[in-house]
């Protein structure tokens, strides 16, 4: 891939999660409003979602469990583990070559590596009008494991990146890389 490619992967990356985080938030009433983890440029490096914890210490943190794929893509593996106390979102990174927290978020798709997201649902979000408004923003409604989810392939300035969205619980759950949609809902269905 070309340095160009990988700018406009790390840019569409960002602006997926970032419109996953505004419907979190324009979903919850004034009062509950979190500060979530954003970027203001392409360069987002891993170290801003947050502290990276061994999973038995998330999990003792965040007080749900995240559940780990059996289902790797090529050479991944599970390289950190990082939690926003704050917000109690966690993101589970897998790559196939070591990151850190100054690695680039571009690098890590560039790489074909790929991450799980886990946010609290609050009690004000009506899950059928987050679907709705994924399914507006060019997602297909899917069923993933016998729940509801959504699945956005191909995004827009990012060819050959997809994520699934789905809410399993009281957590609204994401994979996201730079994998067709076979690929992720394998990882999907391994969990």
């Amino acid at each position: 891939m070309r340095p160009v490619t990988y700018a406009v992967i790390g840019v569409s990356i960002l602006a997926a999660f970032m419109v996953t985080v505004l419907i979190a938030q324009h979903s919850q009433p004034a009062q509950e409003k979190k500060t979530i983890p954003t970027a203001a440029q392409p360069t987002f490096e891993l170290g801003k979602y947050g502290q990276t914890q061994t999973l038995d210490d998330a999990e003792s943190m965040l007080g749900y469990k995240i559940k780990l794929p059996t289902y790797l893509p090529a050479n991944n593996s599970l390289r950190m583990i990082k939690v926003n106390q704050e917000s109690r979102w966690s993101f589970v990174i897998y790559s196939p070559v070591d990151v850190n927290d100054f690695t680039k978020e571009k690098e890590l798709i560039g790489n074909s590596g790929f991450i799980i997201i886990n946010a609290p649902i609050s009690d004000a979000i009506d899950t059928n009008l987050e679907v709705q408004k994924l399914i507006d923003l060019g997602g297909k409604e899917i069923s993933m494991q016998g729940v509801m989810g959504v699945a956005l392939t191909d995004i827009p300035l990012m060819p050959g990146y997809s994520e699934i969205h789905w809410w399993d619980g009281d957590l609204h759950r994401i994979v996201g890389g730079n994998f067709e949609f076979t690929e992720l809902a394998k990882i999907i269905e391994s969990m």
